[in-house]
């Protein structure tokens, strides 16, 4: 869908709006002095004339509908699974990945709004300011979305193993809700983090241009090895509950059969 007229980044501004984009970029990268007239300098370059300018919007849009429609057919099928058959019963863990699979979809559909509205796929070089402006302020949101949706499957995972557990010690489900809790700690924490750690808040792109002040922000790089440390940290102990789970709580359970068969008992 085409945008309003807006001139192709690199180029001097064509409207009032490109200009005022323009200067938010400038004060956003420490060059506020400069005159957002000439328009936004970048590093990339387009390809020389005749040579074909690649893209991959296409590529984008086909993943994030195979995505779409992975999550749609795998979640559906455990909830249809779930309602239709009579002895099995609905649980947190069941709720927990339908919330996880509304918040994981909507980052494609985000996706897919930026390559409408904001030039996703697209080299710098291709844009108009009016669809770097747009790409700017959807970032923050698809960054904290995502480790939402991660939180959330983690924790109905935790859940679900609070199912199996049901028959096990008093301190083994205070530690899965304590899991719970950090989960849910963490998640909230990253959603926060993502979406103010700027001040003022650099989504806005205009903004930043009239209030011709750099925001003060976090380092989002090191953000992001934060949150990786903490999602592989929660990763293993998921594995290393699922290890003693198995060979702790479950093998040692007598069945009916080892109830009457002493070489059964003994091997346990």
């Amino acid at each position: 869908m085409p945008g309003p007229i807006s001139a192709i980044v690199g180029q001097p501004p064509l409207t009032a709006d490109d200009t005022l984009i323009v200067h938010g970029w400038q004060v956003l990268l420490g060059m506020g002095q400069k005159d957002p007239s000439a328009g936004l300098t970048v590093a990339a370059k387009p390809p020389p004339p005749g040579q074909p300018h690649t893209s991959d919007t296409t590529n984008i849009a086909v993943g994030c509908a195979i995505s779409l429609v992975l999550m749609t057919l795998f979640t559906g099928t455990r909830l249809i699974i779930r309602g239709t058959n009579k002895t099995l019963v609905w649980g947190m863990d069941d709720w927990t990945i339908l919330v996880a699979t509304l918040c994981a979809m909507i980052v494609p559909v985000i996706y897919c709004y930026k390559m409408v509205n904001a030039g996703g796929g697209k080299h710098v070089y291709d844009l108009t300011y009016w669809e770097l402006a747009n790409h700017q302020a959807m970032a923050p949101i698809t960054f904290g979305l995502f480790y939402v949706a991660i939180s959330l499957i983690k924790i109905s995972i935790v859940c679900f193993y609070m199912r199996l557990t049901a028959f096990a010690s008093r301190a083994w489900m205070w530690t899965h809700r304590i899991f719970i809790a950090a989960l849910t700690i963490g998640g909230i924490i990253q959603l926060v983090i993502s979406l103010t750690y700027c001040d003022p808040y650099n989504g806005d792109i205009r903004e930043v241009g009239r209030q011709n002040t750099k925001p003060k922000c976090l380092p989002l790089f090191n953000i992001g090895v934060g949150y990786s440390v903490w999602h592989i940290f929660s990763d293993c102990l998921l594995f290393v509950g699922k290890a003693i789970f198995g060979a702790v709580i479950i093998q040692p359970i007598p069945s009916q059969h080892t109830r009457y068969n002493p070489e059964a008992r003994a091997w346990l």
